[in-house]
């Protein structure tokens, strides 16, 4: 696979980041408008490159073993899914200030539009991140600040349901969420120490142990049948247009799997 720069992409993937930041400093009117703009680049870059038919990987720099070279992948599979998850967080950025206006008041809080677009965005742009990783370590920071930032817009922002309270519904959620996340992280130290490298460029086999406690953990999260138990209450007691997002943060561990298979499979078919 060709190795490039690529500071459009980088600049792309980190606009997201410093909206954020900017937005929990201002009010309503400049974080919606900062939170919806700063998905326009990578909306653009990941249509255009679809088009052209990108594949290659952008170096980032090196970390010590066992974590090694850091990458971003700008292929047809990140750009597909990084158009859609930057589509879904402009679309939700701009019909959440109605919506969270009147969630506000029902709350009985002051407008926190600031803080509600800075998980937000975080949220968004932590996805990105994971879809654009070429680097285990890269990925895990992708899902942790993801995990973090939806369950605080539950946690805050929430419905009480079913007896429970939208603290209790978005702690279940982080529990159960970070189970899978952890599995995940064990799995891919245990595949570093095999191939002293978290770099899939690199990797050229996933041992059994590694990929079973990878996939156990992105089945957790999907999830699927049997660790499901969470899933009603986290989707059924979450603000609307964070919905949107909370789906997205799940599927993507669809995404990562995938990413595993197909970072060794296309080694091994010779590509």
């Amino acid at each position: 696979m060709i190795i490039h720069s690529d500071p459009i992409l980088i600049a792309s993937l980190a606009i997201p980041l410093i909206a954020a930041i900017i937005a929990s400093f201002t009010g309503k009117r400049v974080s919606a408008t900062l939170a919806s703009a700063s998905f326009l680049p990578i909306i653009a870059y990941s249509l255009y490159n679809i088009a052209i038919g990108a594949d290659y990987l952008v170096p980032l720099g090196a970390l010590p073993r066992p974590i090694g070279m850091i990458y971003l992948i700008n292929d047809g599979l990140s750009n597909a899914f990084g158009f859609a998850i930057a589509l879904i967080s402009l679309t939700i950025s701009i019909v959440s200030v109605p919506y969270m206006e009147h969630r506000f008041k029902v709350l009985g809080l002051p407008e926190q539009f600031n803080i509600y677009f800075l998980l937000f965005t975080l949220c968004g742009i932590s996805m990105l991140w994971i879809v654009y990783a070429y680097n285990l370590i890269l990925m895990y920071i992708g899902i942790e600040v993801s995990l973090i930032a939806s369950f605080l817009l539950i946690y805050f922002y929430g419905y009480d349901g079913f007896g429970k309270t939208r603290q209790w519904i978005g702690t279940l959620y982080f529990i159960y969420t970070h189970i899978a996340s952890v599995l995940f992280l064990v799995g891919a130290i245990v595949l570093a120490l095999y191939a002293n490298t978290m770099d899939l460029y690199t990797i050229k086999y996933i041992p059994p142990l590694a990929w079973a406690l990878m996939l156990i953990g992105m089945l957790i999260k999907l999830p699927s049948f049997g660790p499901h138990v969470w899933l009603p209450w986290a989707h059924g007691m979450h603000p609307t247009p964070v919905a949107a997002l909370i789906i997205s943060v799940v599927g993507l561990s669809a995404y990562i799997l995938a990413r595993l298979y197909l970072s060794i499979a296309v080694l091994h078919s010779g590509l």
